[in-house]
């Protein structure tokens, strides 16, 4: 779990809000190739680390998760900052947070408020209901004589929310968790199976345009895909921070019976703690495999994450069970 949680925060402080991914991939790609793996980057940013059975008898098995990330992307510049949002959240779910705005430049640090922000001069703000149109992002810069922040930033310059990683009690704060805690699992899978000595090849494949909705660039030929994201937490689902979370069903259908009761037998067999669970409102890569028409079985499996798109959470416990239950279902 050091190995794994070591991984995870610093994939969490790689700013990579989707579209802006280069950073957290080059990572992965020079971790893998500083480990002699067989590793690829497609151009598009995604990244594939391949381990090769001795003799394969099998068809393949994808391991998927992504390393982007909700943000923001600047839309207007005046006196303050507009921002127009990346992936599917509410407005509220950013108000105050620390952010940073990445220019060909410089990078500048800023704080997401809404506009006219003082309660001391602004009434309304107790009863606004918030929408993107009404947040600025005030900058912790002072121009220089002649300098206009309008000629500093400018629409579609990213704007990358700080995470605020921290470990209290077991329980793991942090933004992006979706998907970063998933990647660092698949990251400690690779070490731990590599040499690898078995009877068919895997890829773990490092999606970067997830949260978007884009799905992936190129997928290898293969049988069996395992999307590797995030239980849902949250009223009417059965997910918790402490244990894995198989999804039987998201907002887009059913996933395979065969695959998922395969995952369910292997959490059985090598006493994960996991829940079977319905997502309401989910949606991940292997709806945009399957909707590409690829002939796969699919899967989805993940950590229970607290608070999803927001102020996430999970635990420890959670994470190690999501690292079990892959291991269990690779062996």
């Amino acid at each position: 779990m050091e190995n794994i949680l070591d991984k995870l925060k610093t994939l969490i402080n790689i700013p990579s809000p989707t579209g802006m991914t280069d950073q957290a991939a080059n990572y992965i790609y020079n971790w893998a190739k500083q480990k002699n793996l067989d590793v690829q980057k497609l151009h598009k940013g995604s990244v594939i680390v391949t381990l090769k059975a001795e003799k394969a008898v099998k068809e393949p098995l994808i391991l998927a998760s992504h390393i982007d990330t909700l943000g923001a992307m600047v839309s207007g510049v005046s006196d303050y900052i507009e921002l127009t949002p990346i992936g599917g959240y509410p407005a509220n779910y950013i108000l105050g947070n620390y952010c940073s705005i990445h220019t060909d430049k410089k990078i500048f640090k800023g704080t997401i408020l809404p506009k006219n922000p003082a309660v001391h001069v602004n009434s309304k703000l107790k009863d606004h209901v918030l929408k993107f149109s009404d947040l600025q992002v005030r900058v912790d810069y002072l121009p220089q004589e002649g300098e206009l922040l309008k000629e500093l930033i400018l629409p579609g310059d990213f704007i990358s929310l700080d995470p605020a990683f921290d470990i209290q009690e077991g329980f793991v704060k942090s933004r992006h968790l979706d998907d970063k805690a998933s990647a660092a699992v698949m990251m400690a899978l690779i070490e731990e199976f590599s040499p690898y000595k078995s009877d068919r090849d895997i890829y773990f494949y490092f999606n970067v345009t997830e949260e978007t909705g884009q799905g992936f660039a190129i997928l290898p030929h293969t049988a069996d895909m395992i999307v590797v994201d995030m239980g849902v937490v949250g009223e009417g689902c059965e997910g918790k921070e402490t244990h894995v979370s198989i999804c039987a069903k998201d907002s887009t259908g059913p996933f395979n019976y065969g695959l998922t009761k395969e995952l369910k037998a292997a959490a059985i067999a090598h006493n994960v703690d996991y829940v079977v669970d319905i997502f309401p409102f989910y949606g991940s890569d292997g709806q945009s495999a399957l909707g590409a028409g690829k002939d796969y079985r699919v899967a989805l499996v993940g950590p229970g994450v607290n608070a999803s798109h927001g102020w996430e959470r999970t635990h420890i416990r959670g994470i190690e069970q999501t690292y079990k239950i892959l291991r269990a279902y690779i062996l």
